[in-house]
């Protein structure tokens, strides 16, 4: 297969993606809206109360935290389950299995930039404008956490073949790890000896470095911003490379 058909069979693969995930939907597309706002408006509604006077302009704070973890939970989750979801397809038709992995992973950025536009658009209504120089940070940011959610889901998406209880603890992961960052609470309430592990986290430092330069307008280490991205593209890279190694194997295993 040329590098042309596999952009095209990418292509498709998102589309469809996105197209099957509403189709039995009453409401449908709005569900990429209503998702985080739903979760957004239940946390704001528990937790403003006892934060809200701690952190300024909570519910930015709050929407941000949910928008990028729910970025990285959806990435992970639909990377995951790629391959296995598209056995049948995989199984007749020659092409990169790449393709797969990746469909899934920008299946979750679209989500994610949509999600994002409604974010802006709360930000402007109160009245803060980020720089180009925030925004790139951002866009930075975003990508790191598209290369994240992509590495785990090469491995992810090879071990669940042998492995189907994977998704079930992953599930459960997911739900500890949204306890595990500050999304809905400051990392100043955490222990000072223990602030060291949570950082340790790259989403912890994806989501904090978001809130810094979008919400009060902070600037970024160039050297904490380029590890994290790097450190991200690096593990995408391992992980991508361990896939095109060991695909065939677990692909006999379907």
């Amino acid at each position: 297969m040329t590098e042309k058909n596999d952009l095209e069979i990418l292509k498709m693969f998102v589309k469809m993606d996105f197209i099957l995930r509403y189709q039995n939907s009453a409401l449908g597309f709005l569900w990429v809206f209503l998702k985080p706002f739903l979760i957004f408006s239940v946390l704001l509604t528990v937790f403003h109360f006892f934060m809200g006077n701690q952190v300024e302009n909570y519910s930015l704070y709050l929407l941000l935290g949910i928008i990028l973890y729910q970025f990285f939970a959806d990435g992970t989750n639909f990377g995951m389950h790629a391959i296995l979801n598209k056995a049948n397809v995989i199984l007749k038709i020659p092409f990169s299995k790449t393709s797969v992995v990746l469909a899934g992973v920008l299946s979750a950025l679209l989500h994610f930039f949509f999600a994002s536009v409604i974010f802006f658009g709360f930000l402007f209504f109160n009245g803060i404008f980020p720089g180009i120089l925030a925004v790139g940070t951002f866009a930075v940011l975003a990508i790191a956490t598209f290369f994240l959610a992509l590495g785990i889901s090469f491995f992810a998406s090879l071990w669940i073949i042998s492995f189907r209880d994977l998704g079930q603890i992953w599930e459960v992961f997911l739900t500890a790890l949204f306890y595990l960052v500050p999304i809905f609470y400051p990392m100043s309430i955490i222990p000072e000896n223990l602030r060291a592990i949570f950082w340790l986290n790259p989403l912890t430092q994806i989501i904090t470095f978001a809130r810094d330069t979008l919400i009060y307008g902070k600037t970024i280490s160039i050297s904490e911003l380029a590890i994290l991205f790097f450190g991200t593209m690096i593990f995408c890279a391992i992980g991508y490379f361990y896939f095109r190694k060991s695909v065939q194997k677990f692909a006999e295993k379907i």
